[in-house]
């Protein structure tokens, strides 16, 4: 068996109802992301408060050959038929009463931006304008630690395409500073921030404001990414002395696993043994979404 990680994410469809659309099969369609990649939906399945389906993402093009292990000239091509190309799956399910997507972690698939880009070109196929975003559901320990820290001494921010995303801060939020000088200089692709304090800590409720901005307004686009790194001390376990704490926005988000057969050569994506996988990882998580989301 092997493990399966499964990440969480909050679906933002503005003037959209995504459930509806979901549900109907309106995503049950192939998008070509590239001359080498193609991605539909299928196997969509609603069952009370949960929908389930898979990401196949076919690789088309540019497949790497079958080698012999130790024998350097022993390379060959795979023998697929035209039209057809390797799949790689994304199991995920959708839960209606939070909004939430758990989907199954695959680097040869989807990750958040694919997926937000799959759905936006199905809804511009229609002629419906869309901004889909996908974001972090943030691990529900994350607000209890920074809340535990003695004292903040670290603050580290990224804010990708910062002239965009911080038009609608208000003026009296920490980042009013930020969004103001990122006008002035223009820094339409990222902004990075780094804040240190040598004697005292840092204000911690600008430092929540900070992270409840970052929870709303994910960006992710190639290289610019959103981030947000705390660094301070706190009591350790044993309350007898002082240790280091830090807390990444990016990597502390819900996380689980699930186990999944492993297959010499596999003839199916084996979509019953994954879907009651991701099933088994909402139900374990499904309190920590509620409690967060």
């Amino acid at each position: 068996m092997a493990p399966r990680k499964v990440l969480c994410s909050r679906v933002i469809c503005e003037n959209q109802n995504f459930e509806e659309l979901l549900r109907s099969n309106f995503f049950c369609r192939t998008i070509q992301f590239s001359r080498y990649k193609a991605v539909e939906i299928s196997h969509i399945e609603e069952d009370e408060n949960v929908i389930t389906g898979v990401f196949v993402s076919t690789q088309q093009k540019d497949l790497p050959p079958v080698h012999k292990p130790g024998n350097e000239e022993d390379y060959s091509a795979i023998i697929i038929d035209k039209g057809k190309g390797l799949a790689y799956p994304n199991m995920f399910l959708y839960c209606k009463s939070t909004g939430s997507l758990l989907w199954e972690y695959n680097r040869y698939g989807l990750l958040e931006t694919g997926m937000e880009y799959f759905f936006d070109r199905c809804l511009n196929q229609e002629g419906i304008e869309s901004d889909t975003k996908l974001l972090p559901v943030m691990n529900l320990a994350v607000y209890d630690r920074i809340q535990n820290l003695l004292n903040v001494k670290e603050v580290e921010i990224q804010i990708a395409h910062p002239t965009a995303v911080l038009r609608e801060i208000q003026r009296n939020s920490p980042l009013a500073g930020i969004a103001h000088l990122a006008d002035q200089f223009g820094a339409s692709s990222s902004f990075y921030l780094k804040m240190k304090a040598e004697v005292h800590s840092m204000n911690k409720n600008s430092v929540f404001d900070v992270l409840n901005f970052m929870k709303n307004n994910h960006v992710d686009t190639g290289r610019v990414k959103n981030k947000l790194v705390i660094k301070g001390t706190k009591v350790d376990d044993d309350r007898d002395r002082l240790v280091e704490e830090t807390i990444n926005f990016t990597t502390d988000r819900i996380t689980d696993y699930f186990p999944l057969r492993e297959v010499e050569r596999n003839d199916s994506l084996q979509i019953s043994e994954r879907k009651q996988g991701i099933r088994e990882v909402y139900n374990r998580i499904i309190p920590d979404i509620r409690a967060v989301v």
